[in-house]
């Protein structure tokens, strides 16, 4: 009988360890936004000059005007194919001056191609600061290379942003991110740009894209625009809740919408909330408080997501009252093709997906 509840006591003690550890690791593992003043003062940092070897500067009455030089992208073959880790996020390896960093597929970013603080010091990249209509951007940056497995691109049109991401545990900085984000401005020059999130690979085509078989492929329209803010967007015309709508794409978001409470209050009476919970959202401009709603069966496309998570944010944001977007967790179980030469986005129809449509038919 003793042992009998030595070993109870035991097993109780152990559990009262196990929870305090979980709470503990939860209370002190931090996520925290870095801002950086300036690099100015850095040393080894070249401020590049107006009129430099890699693009000039023209100031006008309320208008800067960049022109840049020529950027080059070099394949081996008209197609470069790159595996990408699995999970939510949508990025593969690049190579920068020798050094490898996460590169994110980033269809919300309309330039070329944006490094953060961290990625300028570390490669002593020369900089151009000044304000920018997207407050997260600090100014232009020369980057002479960047190899994407066998493709390079030289002298690609880029910007930089004064800031990163550093987690922290038990007050201990255990992480510092690196990062290039790889935007739209340089995916449009390919003719298409395929996401396989079953086999984890990324495709960069010259080549023109042939669905094959047509039938297993959904096709919606797909266009580029600039919002009420003068952002660039890659917008596609899609149904939602029953509702064909026209909304921004961003494979840099891993959720599948993203909306603000003035476009919420539209589709609160359509939608069943299971439950909601405040969350953050880790954006390049920062942190932001927002609303998890979980909802009960959301129609995306020709798919119902069951039990899907939408973010909501606050109409005061610097985003303005009508950020809405469409995330990639959407496709995180299929093949999709950002065909840019036909402007239409290509979804495969995957067992799941088939299955889906029949219990929903």
């Amino acid at each position: 009988m003793r042992k009998k509840t030595f070993i109870t006591i035991s097993l109780w003690i152990i559990i009262a360890i196990c929870w305090t550890l979980v709470f503990a690791l939860r209370y002190t593992k931090q996520t925290v936004f870095v801002y950086t003043p300036n690099l100015e003062s850095c040393p080894d940092i070249k401020i590049l000059d107006a009129n430099n070897p890699y693009f000039q500067v023209t100031y006008e009455p309320n208008r800067i005007f960049t022109e840049w030089k020529e950027t080059n992208i070099f394949l081996k073959e008209s197609k470069c194919r790159v595996k990408k880790p699995k999970g939510k996020h949508i990025y593969i390896t690049a190579v920068l001056n020798n050094n490898k960093y996460p590169l994110i597929i980033d269809t919300g970013f309309g330039e070329c191609l944006v490094v953060n603080d961290l990625t300028v010091t570390d490669n002593n990249l020369g900089i151009f600061p000044f304000k920018t209509g997207n407050p997260a951007l600090a100014g232009l940056c020369h980057i002479d290379k960047l190899q994407i497995g066998d493709m390079t691109i030289t002298n690609p049109q880029s910007y930089y942003y004064l800031s990163h991401y550093k987690k922290k545990l038990f007050g201990i900085t255990t992480f510092k991110q690196r990062k290039i984000i790889l935007g739209l401005g340089i995916m449009r020059q390919f003719r298409y740009v395929l996401i396989d999130n079953i086999d984890s690979i990324l495709e960069f085509s010259m080549d023109s894209f042939h669905a094959e078989p047509v039938e297993s492929w959904r096709q919606y329209e797909m266009l580029i625009e600039n919002d009420s803010q003068n952002t660039t967007r890659l917008m596609v015309k899609i149904p939602i809740a029953g509702e064909n709508t026209k909304i921004a794409f961003d494979t840099g978001y891993d959720c599948c919408l993203i909306m603000t409470e003035k476009i919420w209050e539209r589709y609160a009476i359509k939608l069943h909330k299971v439950k909601e919970k405040k969350n953050r959202s880790l954006l390049t401009s920062g942190v932001y408080d927002i609303r998890e709603i979980t909802i009960d069966k959301l129609s995306i496309g020709n798919k119902i997501f069951p039990n899907e998570s939408i973010h909501i944010f606050s109409d005061n944001t610097i985003y303005g009252p009508d950020f809405f977007m469409l995330g990639i967790n959407c496709f995180k179980n299929t093949v999709i093709v950002l065909d840019f030469e036909h402007n239409l986005l290509w979804v495969k129809q995957t067992t799941d997906l088939a299955v889906n449509n029949e219990n929903n038919s």
